[in-house]
């Protein structure tokens, strides 16, 4: 029997593939992962082919046109189905980021056949009249003719042989923008490192996974500074010179750069980059050279872990701990934890590398499912900078006349930029202040639309950051009409100010959220970071994450525990990994560096044992506290959340899941209440986590959970989910 019927993973946040007939002039030209336009309620809609059948038990609807791009190969579709089952996300949106980006949002072109123009001249086109005469000049796109015209007319015209779908491929040289080569930077890159007796360990040890071919993941924990970019670099020209191509994974855009650079010395071919701010343009060549083998080295943000790439034979995730990797929203899903499954589908190594491994990686590398290599050393002539601690909460601490700055770091500071080096100043709070505040009645203004207070951007207003509603400071208070409402607390724009203020001859720049945006800002600061024309870089977690500037020899932090204020378990290791990646920042060079934190918590064992930088001690103490609890990486974690606009609602469907639950075997509930960020965007939020020994027993109950649907409210679910909030 033919297998004429198709199933379509559609990018929409769906449970269900759909079934889709083939016709007969597609017969044999369709098989699983190609990229299909069908028609999709009243419209068209491009989807991809998960499986061909030979009947379905139910009537369905005809597959207008296949795209001539190359199909998703059968690992990548078999990785789509992995990712989409583990973390319970719709497979339409997992598998379109296997879809070049032009071809997501292209809609199909129609044009008339002969036999169609001859309809339309001798007057018998029927019914299908107004739709050959539309196209009576030229091709149009379906979404052009749907403004008028259903998918049925289109269907059931390709069916009489009166249109035909034009076979426009968007592939071909893409435009070139002026303005995409990254900027030059003054290091020497074309030197070839020597390498330590440690790297040298570590670096065969990886060369013989490469030469076995096989699967098998190496966690490289190294000090900061220990040369694992110098390990990726030479493991990579290894299976470039083998003919095979390379993945690296970043958690940030802002990494790029820099590490691009250091890149093409050893990717004659170039290399292809992957991430969201890239112009349409950009994205489109980096498809294309990666799919037909012009770039074998590409480096990706998070979603990066879905590219299609020929002959791929090794994956890097850089600073694997980092929660950027980690999508909450819809897709839902972890890049570091994709990257392996996808190593091990294709039968590939992979390494994960960070000096402050996350939890869950360094538990795999105990119980032997990863092989950990260590790097103890750093490769410069001094050791990490030893690490100061400012207890902020000792009234007898003295400040300067800003109360959030320290004596003794604007002393240091002060020195610093006087002896011709580099600092690097970190507060991950970005704006001026956290919010305003009405001394006569404390009253603070709220968001509208969430349950948070607006944030003050000196230029910019009230913003709040996370539903964007933004409005001018208020004149006098709204509550008691009072006018003495003034900014409290600090952020980056504040400290910027401050620091300005005190070293007037320096020059001070900061990098956050709120600068990058601005085209070319990311890379003009590393450009100037790099040849030492800015003496002060204040910044938010974006500065904290594998920079390397040789003269930069202090490191402040500002209120270092900040993460350990949210209710969430990982906090802890969050604080413990933010204060070692942030000072490991300083004296990468030739000079000698120091890191000052101040903290309102110096005794919390995150912040004590970050002194001694000895991530063993800290992993045995996080370790206790989590097993006791049967918390990840010692017991399996998902959440649900359930939104709503009635807080009613929401908290009765919410309980209605906890109650459902509460007698399953091997599931224990935490909750219901309130979520910590009880409304968002004008929807009430409450939540629950359900707690498990092993991942089956956590997935039949989440897949219960979403199989219930609840009247007025949305349901979410999260495997292993890494915000809480």
């Amino acid at each position: 029997m033919t297998r004429s019927f198709a199933r379509v993973a559609v990018p929409r946040p769906v449970e269900d593939v759909f079934h889709y007939r083939i016709p007969d002039h597609l017969l044999g030209r369709i098989a699983p992962g190609h990229i299909v336009t069908a028609p999709f309620g009243k419209g068209t809609i491009n989807g991809v082919v998960m499986e061909v059948l030979e009947k379905v038990p139910l009537k369905v609807r005809s597959i207008l046109s296949v795209s001539p791009v190359l199909p998703v190969e059968d690992k990548l579709l078999e990785l789509t189905r992995w990712t989409s089952s583990y973390y319970q996300s719709p497979l339409g949106l997992i598998v379109r980021m296997c879809v070049p980006p032009p071809v997501r949002s292209q809609s199909s072109k129609f044009r008339l056949t002969e036999k169609g123009r001859s309809a339309l001249n001798e007057d018998t086109a029927g019914p299908f009249g107004d739709l050959l005469a539309a196209l009576k000049r030229g091709a149009r796109t379906a979404a052009h003719l749907e403004k008028k015209f259903s998918s049925d007319e289109f269907e059931r015209c390709l069916g009489e042989g009166l249109i035909e779908v034009s076979d426009s491929s968007p592939s071909g040289p893409a435009a070139v923008e002026a303005g995409l080569k990254e900027p030059q930077y003054k290091k020497d890159e074309d030197t070839v490192h020597t390498l330590t007796l440690d790297q040298k360990r570590v670096l065969d040890s990886i060369e013989k996974s490469i030469d076995d071919g096989n699967f098998s993941v190496a966690l490289l924990q190294g000090v900061t500074g220990s040369g694992k970019t110098e390990i990726y670099l030479r493991a990579a020209q290894k299976v470039l010179n083998m003919g095979q191509s390379v993945l690296l994974l970043v958690p940030e855009i802002s990494l790029t750069p820099l590490l691009t650079f250091r890149l093409e010395r050893i990717a004659q071919d170039g290399v292809a980059v992957m991430h969201s701010a890239l112009t349409a343009a950009q994205k489109r060549s980096s498809w294309e050279d990666v799919r037909e083998g012009r770039a074998r080295l590409v480096v990706g943000v998070r979603s990066g872990v879905f590219v299609p790439i020929p002959d791929l034979g090794l994956i890097i995730v850089d600073e694997e701990h980092d929660a950027s990797f980690r999508q909450e929203e819809t897709p839902s899903y972890h890049a570091r934890d994709v990257a392996v499954k996808r190593g091990q589908i294709q039968g590939i190594p992979v390494i994960l590398g960070s000096a402050t491994p996350s939890m869950e990686s360094y538990r795999n590398s105990e119980v032997g499912k990863y092989r950990r290599l260590e790097l103890p050393k750093r490769v410069t002539p001094y050791p990490a900078p030893k690490i100061e601690i400012v207890n902020m909460a000792d009234p007898e601490v003295t400040r300067t006349e800003n109360p959030f700055l320290s004596d003794r770091l604007m002393s240091v500071l002060k020195e610093t930029v006087d002896g011709g080096s580099q600092a690097m100043l970190f507060l991950n709070r970005r704006g001026f202040s956290p919010f305003i505040l009405c001394p006569d009645c404390n009253y603070t203004l709220p968001c509208p639309n969430c349950a948070v207070t607006l944030t003050y951007h000196r230029k910019r207003g009230m913003l709040c950051h996370y539903c964007g509603h933004l409005q001018p400071p208020p004149e006098a208070c709204p509550n008691c009409q009072g006018i003495r409402m003034s900014p409290v607390g600090t952020g980056t724009q504040r400290l910027e100010s401050a620091i300005a203020s005190a070293l007037p001859e320096a020059v001070i720049e900061r990098l956050d959220r709120d600068i990058i945006v601005k085209k070319g800002a990311l890379q003009d600061i590393y450009t100037r970071m790099d040849r030492s024309e800015i003496q002060v870089l204040v910044g938010t977690q974006i500065i904290a994450k594998g920079h390397d500037f040789p003269n930069v020899t202090l490191v402040g932090i500002l209120n270092a525990e900040q993460a350990l204020d949210f209710p969430d378990f990982r906090s802890s290791e969050r604080t413990y990994q933010l204060i070692t990646q942030v000072s490991g920042r300083a004296g990468r060079g030739t000079k000698k560096g120091r890191a000052i934190v101040q903290s309102y918590f110096p005794g919390h064992y995150s912040v004590s044992l970050a002194l001694d930088g000895d991530y063993r001690d800290f992993y045995e103490a996080e370790a206790s506290i989590r097993s006791s609890l049967g918390y990840p990486p010692f017991g399996r974690m998902g959440r649900v959340i359930v939104e709503g606009a009635k807080e009613e609602t929401v908290q009765k469907a919410c309980m209605d899941i906890a109650r459902r639950h509460s007698a399953t075997k091997g599931i224990r509930i935490l909750g219901p209440s309130s979520a910590p960020l009880p409304r968002i965007l004008n929807r009430h939020r409450w939540h629950l986590l359900l707690l498990a020994s092993d991942h089956s027993t956590l997935s039949k109950a989440l897949r219960s959970t979403r199989e219930k649907s609840y009247k007025s409210v949305r349901v979410h679910v999260r495997v292993d989910p890494y915000h809480l909030m």
